[in-house]
């Protein structure tokens, strides 16, 4: 092989997966056929769960510091606010959401990728033909426009909606395109009404949206069906605003843009050697901001897997790819195309909806569930082929995602968080004692990790002031029992946490049978 995996596209999503497999040590290759990114408006809209998985990478706090967080979204029908959905309080270490442009955040994730993974992103080499087995699962020839070729274990489609290499595998790409054009521009917007960190959304046919960005303009978004390909004329932004936010005036504006928006998802993500991910698997409209980080997620979940693939799991774990994502993305699809619609509704169409949502979002609870599940912190894949543990019990349930816990006691005496116990690019097995002696539970899992080098770590965290001393696996102390309570970990308790955050196994703390099966249906 001349690398492990080479990833097609250089977008979001694709340098996010360079950038885990660099982590779990996995030999790369970037192909992106534009030879500059491109200048147009893009996705903007960074989510709190894409931002906890960028921080496991290393690069959420590069994100963080040019980014602008987004307060709240005041939902606008017939010029009064009928609701609010409110950011603060979502149950993550970050924030729901920020604003960034895609090319500011391709920048820094491409600048990662080659400091922290030496990886060089090769610009202006697409993709012609891939050639792989279709009796074998690894494996496969790429040959690029400069003409060489690459023998390569895995490949990775992200080159977006209209992806030439799914279109080559004969995936289909089910569903349909929404009624109209839709436009945006990066305005300069003056006597506007709205915070810095507000994105207002007006519920009517225009289908208007306006996203802060960090340089003091506005992504205006909303259907122009007369628009052309350079996209809207400041004319038609200010006509455009004037409906709804009479006396806002627009100064100026930059990358405009005109498109057609899509609601599909393939019918496979795999076809041999060759995975689907993010926009090549799954388009959406953008009023929910799901389709970026749907494929991060994406991203995230296939890494450690190939990783694992490499070194010789079982088939089955490639297999999770699809079983995992491909429902999240159609629940995504069928969730955005919803809200997309409801948006546009008018007469009395419009005010029964109006009258629903000011039903819905009446509590500050009803807001954060709405806010949380609108951001993907829910996302879990309890019928994965790949988790293990009795159904029900205590949350987080079996492939969930693990909420973070702290303060931590390390076993240097530093204040940690659970979230950077499990930042390590293994699985890794938790023991969780209740105030026994944990030298046994400790064994367990030291000899598990063992078992499975590089891909299983171990620790085990106590109740007390103080970490346990003498144990052959990292330990830590929960002073507070918020970890304890956070994990559901009443009784002595066995965990399995997935690089990707996610739950795996659940068991009883001394059973080393159930830790064993697991890692072995996981990693070989």
């Amino acid at each position: 092989m001349d690398t492990d995996v080479v990833v097609v596209g250089a977008g979001p999503v694709g340098l996010t997966l360079a950038c885990k497999l660099r982590r779990h040590g996995v030999d790369v290759r970037v192909l992106e056929r534009h030879e500059r990114r491109p200048e147009g408006s893009r996705a903007t809209d960074l989510h709190a769960r894409s931002l906890e998985l960028w921080e496991r990478t290393g690069v959420a706090g590069a994100i963080l510091a040019r980014a602008l967080p987004i307060d709240a979204v005041p939902l606008i029908s017939q010029g009064r606010e009928i609701a609010r959905l409110d950011f603060s309080g979502v149950d993550s270490p970050m924030p729901a959401a920020v604003s960034l442009r895609q090319r500011d955040l391709e920048e820094l994730l491409e600048a990662h990728l080659r400091d922290a993974g030496g990886v060089e992103v090769e610009h202006g080499v697409g993709v012609t033909d891939v050639a792989t087995d279709p009796g074998a699962e690894r494996g496969a020839v790429v040959t690029d426009t400069t003409g060489a070729t690459t023998n390569a274990a895995y490949v990775v489609a992200c080159d977006g909606v209209h992806s030439g290499l799914r279109e080559r595998l004969g995936i289909p790409f089910r569903g349909g395109e929404f009624p109209g054009r839709f436009a945006v521009i990066d305005a300069e917007l003056a006597d506007w009404p709205f915070g810095p960190g507000e994105l207002p959304v007006f519920l009517d046919a225009d289908g208007l949206w306006c996203m802060p960005l960090p340089d003091g303009r506005w992504r205006v978004f909303f259907r122009d069906d007369d628009a052309g390909d350079d996209g809207p004329p400041l004319d038609d932004v200010q006509a455009v605003l004037a409906r709804h936010v009479p006396g806002a005036r627009v100064t100026g504006g930059r990358d405009p843009a005109c498109f057609t928006l899509h609601h599909r998802v393939a019918r496979h993500y795999r076809a041999g050697a060759v995975f689907l991910a993010g926009d090549a698997a799954h388009a959406m409209t953008p009023v929910a901001g799901q389709g970026m980080n749907t494929g991060i997620q994406d991203a995230c979940n296939l890494a450690w897997k190939l990783a694992l693939a490499l070194d010789g799991a079982p088939g089955a774990l490639l297999d999770s790819y699809e079983a995992e994502r491909r429902p999240v993305a159609l629940a995504a699809v069928r969730a955005s195309r919803a809200t997309h619609e409801a948006n546009a509704l008018t007469g009395a169409a419009g005010r029964e909806r109006d009258l629903a949502l000011a039903s819905a979002l009446c509590s500050p609870a009803a807001v954060l569930a709405a806010v949380e599940a609108g951001h993907e912190l829910g996302v879990a894949y309890p019928h994965s082929p790949i988790v293990a543990g009795p159904p029900g019990g205590p949350a987080p349930h079996l492939g969930e995602r693990v909420r973070d816990a702290e303060p931590l006691i390390g076993p240097d005496g530093a204040t940690t968080a659970l979230r950077h116990v499990l930042a390590r690019p293994a699985l890794t097995v938790l023991a969780l004692t209740a105030g026994e002696d944990p030298s046994a539970h400790a064994a367990t899992i030291a000899a598990a990790a063992q078992r499975h080098g590089r891909h299983v770590a171990a620790a085990v965290v106590a109740p007390g002031a103080e970490p346990p001393a003498g144990l052959p696996v990292d330990a830590y102390a929960d002073p507070a029992l918020r970890a304890h309570g956070r994990l559901g970990a009443v009784h002595p308790t066995l965990l399995v946490v997935r690089p990707d955050g996610h739950l795996g196994l659940r068991a009883d703390a001394g059973d080393a049978e159930a830790l064993d099966a697991h890692l072995r249906a996981v990693c070989g």
